[in-house]
């Protein structure tokens, strides 16, 4: 699942945002792709070939993409009726996996629901190469649309990876945390379920409380990413 931070406007012309809009769309679909992809592979590594069976351990796009959180809600938001929201979700198809397949079913749910988030990591760490190669070797203006739509792919995959670990369900940072919590209070956080998670985001977003945690974690974050991966002070956040 996924939040929606673009470029300000103020940094491009019209023609600009369009195609950073486009560009912002394929990104989003590529880094929900490998989101999807690192579950179904660590749930192969732990035992449960389900999703192999299924078709979903693969980098092609179209097996993930759910035709509403993947396609509609995003497209709505970047240029139909939704654009300028507050609330906003957009999410690949998830992938299928089955705890009793795996050697140590609680222990190897957290870890695959971890490996969701990580490859959101690695795309972000991966971009961030190509963001410093792009300015620094070839000399690309910062401000350059290029410049500005690799700095977009290293936030989105840094929000993939914050939001996805926040502890509601269905977000993956749910069975992260219900691994280290006792048995009793684990299965009563579990009955919170997908649809009470996704209500309770809903409310979150509308009320400008995920916007507050956002400014509280993810921001002084991308700060010290901007300042520990790149030469000076690059605004990942804004």
């Amino acid at each position: 699942m996924a939040a929606f931070t673009l470029v300000p406007a103020s940094y491009l012309d019209m023609d600009e945002l369009t195609i950073s809009k486009i560009v912002y769309f394929i990104l989003l679909i590529l880094s929900l792709t490998f989101h999807e992809y690192g579950h179904a592979w660590s749930a192969k590594k732990l035992g449960d070939d389900t999703a192999e069976r299924m078709g979903r351990l693969t980098l092609n796009p179209i097996v993930h993409l759910d035709p509403i959180f993947t396609v509609l809600l995003p497209l709505m938001m970047l240029f139909g009726p939704l654009q300028g929201s507050n609330i906003g979700i957009c999410a690949a198809k998830p992938v299928p996996v089955v705890p009793w397949n795996m050697r140590k079913p609680l222990r190897d749910m957290m870890l695959t629901s971890a490996a969701g988030p990580a490859m959101n990591v690695v795309l972000a760490l991966f971009f961030t190469a190509a963001y410093w190669f792009h300015t620094e070797l070839r000399g690309i203006d910062p401000f350059k649309l290029s410049s500005l739509m690799l700095l977009q792919a290293i936030r989105l995959n840094l929000q993939l990876a914050f939001f996805n670990m926040l502890p509601i369900p269905p977000l993956d940072g749910h069975r992260v945390l219900g691994y280290f919590l006792p048995r009793g209070i684990r299965e009563t956080y579990y009955r919170i379920g997908a649809a009470g998670g996704l209500m309770l985001l809903l409310a979150l977003m509308y009320f400008g409380v995920l916007a507050r945690i956002n400014d509280a974690f993810l921001v002084p974050f991308g700060r010290w990413w901007g300042a520990m991966l790149m030469p000076g002070d690059l605004p990942i956040f804004y």
